[in-house]
């Protein structure tokens, strides 16, 4: 049997001013046929995940496309034409291909189309016909029964941090494979619960994702269906189907078990929505936090949250790094500056330059701060994934420089990346272990690699696009349609079914 695989993977904040154009995608991962395998076999990743099972199966992949970018804003709508093009030129190259595996976001919002995913489903299944579609989808997918006309099997992440993408991908092609084998016909049943939650509250491994996720795995047993997916939803995708949803997998014969199955998932979210397990702590808190934890000889992580470069941020706030300046904290932290890049071209090591860092890509996300710095260290800023969120898997932040301005240690990318690995630092030879503060630019997804280094972590709060108090966004499609943005909603639950 020969498999094919595709991917079309971005995660669209609708608050970001700045577009994702096709040098987004092809700075991150624009690729056809073999490269796809050379970039992604050995690694966990969905497309890792896809390649290992169907060489343990004894069959051949026939790699596609893959077109993927770092989350920003609303993707353009040529740059969508482009990535549709490629897709349907596969696809009429390769019709020896028996079945299809694709890797979508769940998020992806592209200029005047609400839900390109959906369009993409549909066109890939007027083009294979009645072939096997297996799909998966990340854990913040904004989900839509329209998506899974055009499916034959579904399947996501269940843990954030995503430490699962990998077994995500492996399970997918494994119903798909059973359904194939077994000559059943799959059904779904889906159902939206109004309710968007932020970043910080969708780890799975605290309330109130814990115990959803847990449900649902108990549920899928007691039912005994072949999948039950929890879409957490990505809050900061302003669309009208935005927000948690779940989708069950199985058969004509367990469609009404299905169905209780998702009612109570449902209305366990409504009864949890209020749970708050991760408090977010406003500028000057933290500075107290920190500065009286570095007196007891403890580690702080600061996670921050508003300038979220895995939730399309840009990564030059400088809400939280202004206060650490002046602090005499041994801290280090990234900012992502194309412009103070350039200027260090002509810098050698070890010498000073007067700098602006930051505050460019929207008003919210502070002034430039004019520093005097240090250059440390200059050069490429590719780098391998060494822990347990996609291992193995290659990044850049473009050109990259090492700054010291007073105690504080910046790494400046060229090209904004989450660090969400150490290995991001250790491309200059920067060791975090050493170091009293750590600045992180982003949410959740930072625990996986970072929780084990610090004895504390916490999560500054600051305007910026992809501020966890949501109540501050300025949302029009989603603001009478879910909670917490309309308190006095009345939830419908109401089952469909595929």
């Amino acid at each position: 049997m020969k498999i094919g695989i595709l991917s079309v993977f971005h995660e669209t904040n609708t608050f970001s001013p700045i577009p994702t154009d096709i040098d987004d995608f092809k700075k991150s991962t624009w690729l056809t046929g073999s490269a796809i395998i050379k970039t992604f076999e050995g690694t966990r990743t969905p497309i890792g995940g896809f390649l290992e099972i169907i060489r343990e199966r004894g069959y051949e992949a026939v790699p596609l496309f893959a077109a993927h970018a770092t989350p920003a804003g609303v993707v353009m709508h040529e740059v969508f034409q482009e990535i549709r093009l490629n897709v349907r030129k596969q696809l009429k190259d390769h019709p020896e291909i028996d079945a299809l595996a694709l890797e979508l976001h769940g998020a992806h919002i592209v200029e005047g189309i609400e839900d390109p995913e959906a369009i993409l489903c549909a066109e890939i299944r007027e083009l294979i016909g009645e072939k096997p579609l297996a799909v998966v989808t990340d854990f913040h997918a904004n989900m839509t029964p329209e998506r899974l006309k055009s499916a034959t099997i579904w399947s996501g992440y269940r843990t954030n941090p995503h430490v699962d993408t990998y077994e995500a991908a492996v399970r997918a092609l494994e119903n798909l494979f059973f359904y194939i084998d077994s000559n059943e016909k799959p059904e779904f049943s889906f159902v939206r619960v109004p309710v968007i939650f932020p970043p910080i509250s969708q780890s799975t491994g605290d309330a109130p994702f814990k115990g959803i996720i847990e449900r649902a795995k108990e549920l899928q047993e007691k039912f005994e269906l072949r999948d039950l997916i929890v879409h957490g939803g990505y809050s900061f995708s302003d669309v009208p189907y935005a927000g948690l949803s779940f989708t069950a997998l199985g058969d004509s014969k367990n469609r009404v078990k299905r169905e209780l199955a998702l009612l109570e998932l449902a209305k366990l979210v409504w009864e949890s929505k209020n749970v708050v397990t991760q408090e977010i702590v406003d500028i000057d808190k933290v500075m107290q936090l920190v500065s009286s934890g570095a007196c007891d000889n403890k580690r702080y992580a600061i996670a921050d949250t508003s300038d979220n470069i895995n939730g399309g941020s840009a990564g030059d706030s400088t809400h939280v790094l202004a206060p650490l300046l002046g602090s005499g904290l041994k801290v280090l932290t990234t900012i992502c500056d194309p412009a103070a890049i350039d200027l260090l071209d002509g810098v050698k090591i070890s010498e000073s330059i007067d700098l602006f860092l930051g505050g460019y890509s929207h008003p919210t996300v502070g002034s430039p701060l004019r520093v005097s710095a240090q250059l440390m260290w200059k050069g490429n800023g590719e780098y391998v994934h060494e822990g347990r969120m996609n291992h193995g898997a290659s990044y850049s932040i473009g050109k990259a420089a090492w700054v010291r301005v007073n105690t504080v240690d910046i790494l400046i990318q060229s090209f904004a990346q989450q660090p969400n690995d150490l290995a991001q630092f250790k491309i200059a030879g920067i060791n975090p272990t050493e170091y009293e503060v750590i600045v992180l630019k982003g949410a959740a997804a930072l625990r996986a690699n970072w929780q084990s280094l610090v004895d504390e972590f916490v999560n500054a709060s600051s305007p910026g696009i992809t501020d966890c108090v949501l109540e501050r966004l300025n949302y029009v499609n989603l603001a009478n349609n879910v909670w917490p943005l309309d308190k006095k909603i009345t939830p419908s639950f109401d089952v469909a079914h595929i």
